[in-house]
């Protein structure tokens, strides 16, 4: 269920994705990874050191060898434990809430090239040239409306074997601003629906022993900044729902998977009228960027955990510090800049002459 256009700024107002070659945090992580923490760069420099006729006792030529030990080591270690499994994306049926728009359209186009058939459900009417996407009106909120679409689904695709909970909406203002009605809808919609769609559809996964639910969440179910505290708890709820439904699924010894994706700031209308103060630790994300975690977990078969960007993988830690120091970092990631026009300042009261 997409946020209803009377709620959504204009496509114009859209917050354009971070360049991926801009100078941020994400693109020295990546240089990092490819460079200084690949075994190659081991390589690279005990040749060069040798080039300098420098002997193998030297001490320089020695920090070389065991660098490039020690990083072959973790390859090989994190290679043994990849997944070495291939999906065969022809015969997945995917469900994708949230699917006209933004994140789910992008998700939703992707996955039928790849060959996948997709079930799309949405409020909003989502038109594909691609055969092998079908769209399913539907309120995910709506358990009636929700068990029909399900049916429908089982009827012309097939059983699905993957599930995106991809829908949600945002509505922005203080505590004291936000109508009872909508905070109501807010976890409706980001949260209880989560909880519906697992229960019509995991238990043919388990039967079948196979599948994935991909949970997409948002980096502020952990740290929530002012005005945005209904959004941010039921993202919050999310995060605690994915965390019991992997336990379950461990439990039971299934093959069914469950991953979460909690993005950051997206390029998308959802959060349109807020600027990211601070691109260079929190960069805005591009849909392709939760597309392409989203296929990554989905095609290793296995459940996982991703964090954007790079910066935010800490976030899981974030309440082990002081109410103040948390405060703080948010002042000076740009958070508190970035919604203050949602927040109404206190008049100043002076004491009255006497």
């Amino acid at each position: 269920m997409s946020t209803p256009a009377a709620e959504r700024p204009s496509r114009s107002t859209v917050a354009s994705p971070t360049h991926p070659n801009a100078f941020t945090l994400d693109l020295i992580v990546r240089m990092l990874r490819t460079t200084v923490f690949h075994y190659s760069f081991g390589f690279v420099a005990i040749i060069g050191l040798k080039a300098l006729e420098l002997p193998w006792s030297h001490p320089a030529t020695q920090l070389a060898l065991g660098y490039t030990a020690l990083l072959l080591v973790i390859y090989g270690v994190a290679h043994r434990f990849r997944a070495k499994e291939t999906i065969d994306w022809q015969d997945q049926v995917v469900v994708v809430t949230g699917g006209s728009g933004g994140v789910g359209a992008c998700l939703s186009g992707i996955l039928a090239m790849r060959g996948a058939h997709v079930a799309v459900l949405d409020v909003e009417p989502f038109a594909s040239h691609m055969p092998n996407v079908k769209f399913f009106p539907c309120d995910v909120a709506d358990i009636e409306q929700l068990h029909a679409a399900a049916e429908a689904i089982r009827g012309d695709l097939g059983h699905p074997t993957v599930l995106i909970n991809n829908a949600g909406c945002a509505i922005k203002g203080s505590i004291l601003d936000v109508e009872p009605a909508q905070v109501e809808k807010m976890f409706r919609v980001n949260s209880m629906a989560h909880f519906w769609t697992i229960r019509e559809f995991l238990p043919d996964m388990l039967r079948r022993n196979e599948g994935h639910i991909v949970t997409v969440s948002s980096i502020l179910g952990w740290c929530a900044p002012a005005g945005l505290s209904g959004y941010g708890a039921s993202k919050a709820a999310l995060n605690v729902l994915h965390d019991s439904l992997h336990e379950e699924l461990r439990m039971r010894g299934t093959k069914v998977r469950a991953s979460l994706i909690c993005p950051g700031h997206i390029g998308t209308r959802l959060f349109a009228d807020l600027n990211t103060a601070n691109e260079f630790l929190l960069p805005v994300l591009s849909p392709m960027d939760i597309v392409e975690a989203v296929i990554e977990a989905i095609g290793a078969k296995q459940s996982r955990e991703y964090y954007l960007p790079w910066a935010t993988n800490m976030m899981p830690l974030f309440n082990i510090f002081p109410l103040w120091m948390r405060s703080y970092l948010k002042e000076l990631l740009g958070v508190d800049q970035s919604v203050r026009h949602l927040i109404p300042r206190q008049p100043a009261v002076h004491d009255k002459e006497n």
